[in-house]
Formats: structure tokens, sequence, C-alpha cells
């Protein structure tokens, strides 16, 4: 069964906290190695000179960029938290992930600040995920959504 939507727009500042840049940095090397690990070749292009690079805008809506053995292509967009905390997609990236459909990933690594940290992947967030139109700049997702619809094993 199906989880219930809840996510909501993002209220304010602190509930965009998330640990910093070495969590994210953590969690981006996490979701290149799984990748990496099932044979997929990777490329970051998470900044403007690293996607126009792929032959990608300057902002592309994720990360990640993960050719995978039998040409299928994800387009990872990749979150950390030190903890278990909600993460925060910007408008950018729902549009991407609405676009880019099943071919668009959401990895979520949790626990980085810890020794055991936890991937969790979700194909096509934005039919999985989505609470119902709503106005914002960012959306927040609770931990026990992204949980409910992630891919196991």
């Amino acid at each position: 069964s199906r989880p219930t939507r809840s996510i909501v727009p993002a209220a304010n500042a602190e509930e965009r906290a998330h640990g910093g840049a070495r969590v994210e940095e953590m969690a981006v090397a996490l979701a290149a190695a799984w990748e990496r690990e099932r044979g997929a070749g990777v490329r970051d292009v998470s900044r403007p000179e690293l996607a126009r690079a792929a032959g990608l805008p300057d902002a592309p809506g994720f990360d990640l960029l993960a050719a995978r053995p039998g040409g299928e292509e994800r387009c990872i967009e990749v979150k950390g938290r030190a903890g278990r905390g909600a993460v925060e997609l910007t408008a950018n990236e729902w549009r991407q992930a609405c676009y880019l459909g099943d071919r668009y990933w959401l990895y979520v690594a949790f626990d980085c600040a810890t020794p055991a940290p936890t991937l969790l992947r979700i194909r096509n967030p934005f039919a999985e995920l989505l609470a119902g139109r709503r106005e914002s700049e960012a959306w927040s997702i609770p931990a026990a959504c992204l949980r409910a619809v992630a891919e196991r094993g």
C-alpha cells in the first residue's frame, strides 16, 4: 500500500538545514560508489562547469548522471542528512523530476554523521511522492515517506 502523501512546502531556513557541505559530499560519494559498484559510469554534474562539460545546462536539476549497463541513464539528485530529517527539493529539481519521469532518481543518504549511513533510492519521485500542486520554492519530504517508497535491495 502507498503511504499517505505528505509533502509540504518547506517552512523556513531551519527546516532546510541538513548538516553542511561535508554531509552533502559524503552523500554524493556514497551514491556514486553505489552506482559504480553496479557497473555504471558516473559523472558529477552538480556545478555549472561540470554540467556544461557533460552537455547539460548550467543547472540540470540533479547532481549525478549515471550510464548503467544495458543503456539505462539515471539522472540522480542526491540529498544527505547527518541524521534522518526531511529533505528539500527545489522548484528546479521538481521540474526536472516531472520532465524526466522514470529517468530521474532521488538518492537520500541518512545518518551521514554515523559510521553506518543508509542510502535510499527513489525512482521518479515526482510520481511517487507528490502530495498535490502547491506554489512553493521548495518542498519538504518526511523521512518516513522516503523510506516507504524507496527501492529495496
